[in-house]
């Protein structure tokens, strides 16, 4: 009762900041008493299923600080296990994987470019948790605090977390969205991710999820490792809540998706591979018509034909001075193009590695970059990190996505169980995915869900190149014991 009372008295004097750190404090004592196990699987249940309908449905809109004070706790307890067992954070062998180095370059930019800008303590306290916090959930893979096996539990569960949010998908669409008025109004689609019934929210990271889950049942299905039924059903829930927001980016992600798994097979089994690929231009097409029937009217010039829909879109999605007048969101396109317009050849520090963590931060601190504006420049997750790391820092952690695409597509081809090989695949294209995304919205930096998924993705890339690396220096080791053999005289 004590400390509640001296720490209630020194947020009032102190404020946020103060608040911040009292809760990290906490964190800290509480991660000698909970098991680092127990924590992960919180954190996943957490992120996925509590955090998005009680902030939707429960408006509360603090719970979303909760995913991120877990990773937070994550992180804590993984220093201590490392510390106090250093062997643990070699897991997989000494070598950095391809996607280690370039992760570690990008922490460095942000520090570096905090740093060089001085940026206020409260603004890189309150946007630090949205670069760093989530990444505790790596550091446990990768220091064997949690298996891999543990991991790969998680990828066969998603058919059943597409079928435990169809419920709140069809509630959102037909009884939420059709009750509000506007242009915008199916963006109060959003499942399990969480967002305002009123405004908006993570319809794009449910949308790519959907189609992260389909990959990794059809990878799994030409393996023969989960029945046509199964996939029938992924297939068919993940479609079914594209379907009812529209998510316009998905039109183009379900073909890529079918490409990436049987494109290299149009060689070997062209009939086979031409069926697919057929199948997921249909589901495309689909998908585009249910968008045209359902979002427009006769009235309008999208209304009047597919062709006229889809020109629409992309106009839409090109314009480059557009500013909303109800959200104050900026296009796309326009959002990347007006951060180059505000670069300045007498100040080259802003492009090369930006304006410090959560420079372009919007919410009731505002970053200082998003001051001087009256209108949203975080449209997507491009646009903040040039605002905030520069075009370097974009580039890196885009490359850290690339090289864990090519990794996992190359792991795959040379693993010789299936049950891998299938996870790595569906993750490639996932990975993939996320990068392509990065101009779409700011799902990777501002949805903890699309965040945190993206990064398991990334650390089994990690644990597998690790793997593999060490297994061929323990080969060649053997080799070299052996000595050549030599015939009997």
């Amino acid at each position: 009762m004590l400390i509640a009372i001296l720490s209630g008295v020194l947020i009032g004097v102190g404020g946020t900041q103060v608040g911040i750190v009292l809760i990290a404090g906490c964190l800290l004592v509480a991660s000698f008493f909970i098991s680092v196990q127990l924590t992960f699987w919180a954190l996943l249940v957490a992120t996925f299923v509590l955090v998005g309908p009680v902030q939707y449905f429960g408006r509360i809109g603090k719970i979303f600080w909760l995913p991120y004070l877990l990773g937070l706790l994550l992180f804590a307890r993984a220093a201590i296990s490392m510390f106090f067992a250093p062997k643990l954070s070699r897991s997989g062998g000494g070598k950095l994987s391809p996607v280690e180095a370039p992760l570690i370059l990008f922490a460095v930019i942000l520090v570096a470019s905090t740093v060089l800008n001085l940026s206020p303590l409260l603004q890189v306290l309150l946007a630090a948790k949205e670069y760093f916090f989530l990444w505790g959930a790596w550091f446990v893979v990768m220091g064997g605090i949690v298996t891999v096996r543990s991991l790969d539990r998680l990828w066969g569960w998603m058919p059943w977390f597409l079928l435990l949010q169809l419920p709140a998908v069809l509630y959102q669409r037909f009884v939420i969205a059709t009750g509000r008025q506007g242009a915008a109004s199916w963006d109060a689609v959003v499942g399990l991710f969480g967002g305002d019934p009123d405004g908006g929210g993570a319809s794009g990271a449910m949308a790519m999820c959907s189609v992260i889950a389909i990959a990794f049942a059809i990878t799994h299905w030409r393996r023969q490792l989960v029945s046509g039924w199964m996939v029938l059903l992924t297939g068919g829930l993940g479609l079914a809540t594209i379907m009812l927001a529209e998510v316009k980016v998905a039109i183009v992600l379900i073909p890529l998706a079918i490409f990436l798994i049987y494109g290299a097979e149009l060689a070997q089994r062209p009939v086979r591979s031409l069926t697919m690929l057929f199948v997921g231009l249909l589901a495309s097409l689909a998908v585009v018509y249910v968008y045209q029937t359902q979002f427009t009217t006769t009235a309008t010039k999208a209304g009047r034909s597919l062709d006229a829909y889809i020109v629409d879109v992309i106009e839409k999605n090109s314009q480059v001075d557009y500013v909303d007048p109800i959200t104050m969101q900026m296009g796309r396109v326009g959002a990347l193009t007006f951060w180059w317009k505000e670069q300045h050849i007498e100040d080259p520090l802003q492009f090369i590695v930006g304006s410090g963590i959560g420079a372009s931060r919007m919410g009731q601190v505002k970053g200082e970059v998003a001051q001087r504006y009256g209108f949203d420049i975080e449209r997507s997750s491009a646009a903040i990190l040039l605002w905030d790391s520069g075009v370097l820092g974009l580039l890196v952690l885009g490359a850290a996505m690339l090289a864990g695409a090519l990794a996992a597509f190359r792991l795959a081809r040379q693993s010789e169980a299936a049950e891998e090989a299938a996870i790595l695949q569906a993750i490639g294209i996932g990975l993939t995915i996320v990068l392509l995304t990065f101009p779409y919205g700011p799902d990777f930096i501002r949805v903890p869900q699309f965040q945190l998924f993206a990064i398991l993705m990334l650390v089994r890339v990690a644990v597998a190149a690790r793997t593999r690396a060490r297994s061929k220096t323990c080969a060649a080791g053997a080799s070299a014991v052996s000595g050549p053999r030599r015939g009997l005289p």
